[in-house]
């Protein structure tokens, strides 16, 4: 049984207004924040939060009870402040003093937003102590009490099952720490059946993600930092209590966090109040980041981009931290380097990473990008490749969020490219007697090169080092100077280099499969290997010209004539070819012209081999289906394909000189097929360069398996 009251009335002069009041807390745990402001105007040193459970409740509440108690030890109230402030609507004893966060006297009533079955309030001042007892928001009973106590202790006892203490245990600590965790006043929170002490909550007004700016003046501290995403969170707070926290952008790329005493709620605080007040402390942070925010950040970034460029110029990747925090300076580097005044002011601050272990400003990079003809150049780590390109005034960048961010937008640069991959940085091979089919190889097809005139100052066999795998596929690159950095395309399936006369020096992959063929082909036949190693070549690396009406290649008819000119000699000493004003040697979408056979004639053993290789090539995309020997030709062609096959004639002079001379059958036999590719690759419209590349490979792996003992 309750004692009799020493008085019992309304808690408010207007009922329906407080029950209007009540609902307004969106939230129902909002009680905590608004007790724990009170205690702190009360001039608390600490504040605890105990919850518990009375499994058979408290008279006159009988059944579970969850019972939450907010405890200060402020300055508490006498019965004066209780009539004439705590119990009357829109009264409040604060109303004139900026120390205190609550103003409007309606705290009270968040308690009641939980429904609670009881709200209980202990309290005591000048010889005072006094009880109240809240039934419902409405009504109240007040009773003096024997014993005092300091400050104030308020308990609200709310039904629920057992079952559903912990999850409303877990809620409240988490609605504490959101609202109350830069608190200026020691807040404990104890609960649940852990048996664990009480939780301090109290943490420092920091940011997450660390600060950058510190400012204090009378009443008012605001932190800074940079944040990446785009609506960066920014929070306000009096007396460490959150009164509006969110994600906007109010200043690209910049997080905050103000504690003012100036710093109000609305009144159905869900926000900030925005008077003169908080209008104030918002040029405050507006200055910060327009004045001293960007000096803050050249350090930031000259810090970072060093630690970056060290690590890189190691041979280490970059510490993932670091590239974390220089992205989450962009977005405010970006914004502020946004106006050319700007730029042009700050254009000479370092805060770019190379790999070679400088940091570069704006003004470097744009320098660099120039000299690269509107290319900016990437790695991960350092190499001899990005070493060599600094020393030519190319620095290489460290890989990393800038590039696209900040370089690419700035510097009018066109291109990325990965050092690494687009340079080779080839070694080589000064002495290849270790290998003497490769010595022997190196000097034919360079004899034949020079025969033909192919654009090669010299050809060299060298490791091809820097780029990876890509380079292991290649055949070969061509370098300025032999030890020089070799620039490579940017596709894997792209030319090596686009060759024109006396282009370079040709540096061949000596572990690349189609040079081993070409090499073990050279012993028995140096002629057709020679001939199908710089057709290769001129595959791989040729500009193609255009013709009208026919299919552009890399090795055009004429060309490829004067290249068998060149290497036939090798296979058949003694026997050049006919000199021809225009070579015609092969026949493009002629027609399939019926004509005279007569497999008998010159060569028989030649053709055999041919079939043979044919035979053991069916099906590959660009071989014939067959080859037949016609007797005379339809105008000045050597051969003529078709969709049913390949027919020679051997009437035209240069199928004599190779048909009718001396010499080992097969060795010519790849002549023809490698020219018989070529030809039906040009014929067919679905094929393409690198169809007759692959059949060129194909003939020369199947012929050096002839080799083999």
């Amino acid at each position: 049984m309750l004692p009799a009251p020493d008085d019992a009335g309304d808690a408010s002069s207007a009922p329906g207004i407080v029950g209007e009041l009540v609902d307004q807390f969106a939230d129902p745990l909002a009680f905590y924040r608004e007790l724990i402001q009170n205690a702190i105007d009360a001039g608390s040193n600490r504040i605890d939060i105990l919850i518990d459970y009375l499994p058979e409740g408290i008279p006159p509440l009988l059944g579970g009870v969850a019972r939450v108690i907010v405890e200060d030890d402020g300055e508490g109230m006498d019965e004066r402040i209780i009539d004439g402030y705590y119990l009357v609507l829109f009264r409040s004893a604060k109303e004139s003093d900026f120390t205190k966060i609550g103003r409007f006297g309606i705290g009270v009533m968040s308690m009641f937003s939980l429904r609670p079955e009881l709200v209980r309030v202990h309290t005591a001042k000048s010889g005072e102590s006094w009880r109240l007892d809240f039934l419902c928001h409405e009504k109240y009973h007040k009773y003096r009490m024997p014993e005092m106590r300091d400050g104030t202790r308020v308990e609200l006892f709310k039904r629920m099952p057992a079952g559903e203490v912990d999850g409303f245990v877990e809620r409240s600590l988490a609605a504490v720490r959101s609202w109350c965790r830069h608190s200026d006043t020691r807040i404990y929170f104890q609960g649940g059946e852990t048996g664990a002490g009480p939780m301090l909550i109290n943490e420092s007004f920091s940011l997450p993600v660390g600060e950058s700016l510190r400012y204090k003046e009378e009443g008012t501290e605001v932190v800074l930092g940079f944040s990446a995403e785009k609506e960066p969170f920014f929070g306000f707070y009096n007396k460490g209590l959150a009164i509006k926290e969110g994600r906007h952008p109010f200043f690209p790329g910049v997080t905050f966090k103000v504690n003012s005493r100036y710093l109000e709620h609305t009144l159905t605080r869900d926000t900030v109040l925005e008077d003169d007040n908080h209008r104030k402390t918002m040029d405050i942070v507006r200055r910060l980041v327009e004045d001293e925010l960007p000096l803050r950040l050249k350090d930031e970034l000259r810090r970072i981009s060093s630690d970056i460029a060290a690590e890189v110029s190691s041979g280490a990747s970059a510490d993932p931290e670091d590239a974390r925090q220089w992205e989450a300076r962009l977005p405010y580097a970006r914004w502020l380097l946004s106006g050319l005044l700007a730029r042009w002011k700050r254009s000479d601050w370092p805060m770019f990473p190379a790999v070679t272990g400088e940091v570069l400003s704006l003004d470097e990079v744009r320098a660099a990008v120039a000299a690269s003809d509107g290319v900016v150049f990437v790695d991960d780590s350092a190499g001899e490749a990005a070493r060599k390109l600094a020393r030519q005034g190319r620095p290489v960048l460290a890989a990393g969020p800038w590039i696209e961010g900040l370089i690419e937008p700035l510097t009018g640069a066109r291109k990325i490219l990965q050092a690494s991959r687009a340079f080779v940085n080839p070694e080589v091979l000064k002495e290849v007697g270790d290998d003497p089919s490769l010595a022997e190889f190196l000097r034919t097809v360079s004899v034949v090169s020079a025969s033909w005139g192919g654009g090669f100052r010299t050809i060299r066999a060298a490791r091809l080092e820097g780029a990876g795998a890509c380079v292991a596929r290649r055949l070969f690159v061509v370098a300025d100077e032999p030890d020089g950095l070799c620039r490579l395309e940017d596709e894997e399936s792209a030319p090596a280099v686009s060759l024109g006369p006396r282009s370079g020096h040709a540096l061949l992959n000596p572990g690349h499969p189609f040079l081993r063929s070409v090499v073990a082909l050279h012993g028995r036949w140096p002629g057709p290997a020679a001939f199908l190693c710089l057709k290769m070549m001129r595959l791989l690396g040729g500009a193609p010209p255009v013709f009208p009406g026919r299919r552009p290649s890399n090795l055009p008819e004429d060309d490829e004539g004067r290249l068998l000119a060149a290497a036939l000699p090798a296979t058949l000493p003694g026997t050049p070819l006919p000199a021809l004003a225009e070579p015609r040697l092969l026949s493009i979408l002629g027609p399939a012209g019926a004509s005279s056979g007569i497999e008998d004639l010159a060569e028989p053993e030649c053709l055999a081999a041919l079939r043979r290789i044919f035979h053991r090539m069916r099906g590959a995309k660009g071989v014939p289906a067959s080859v037949r020997l016609g007797a005379e030709s339809s105008g000045d062609w050597m051969m003529m394909v078709s969709d049913g096959g390949a027919e020679l004639f051997a009437d035209h002079p240069w199928s004599k000189a190779v048909l009718g001379s001396p010499g080992d059958a097969v060795g010519k036999a790849l002549y023809l097929a490698s020219l018989i590719f070529s030809a039906a690759n040009r014929l067919s419209s679905e094929t393409t360069d690198a169809d007759e590349i692959g059949s060129q490979a194909t003939l020369a792996g199947l012929a050096a398996g002839l080799c083999s003992p």
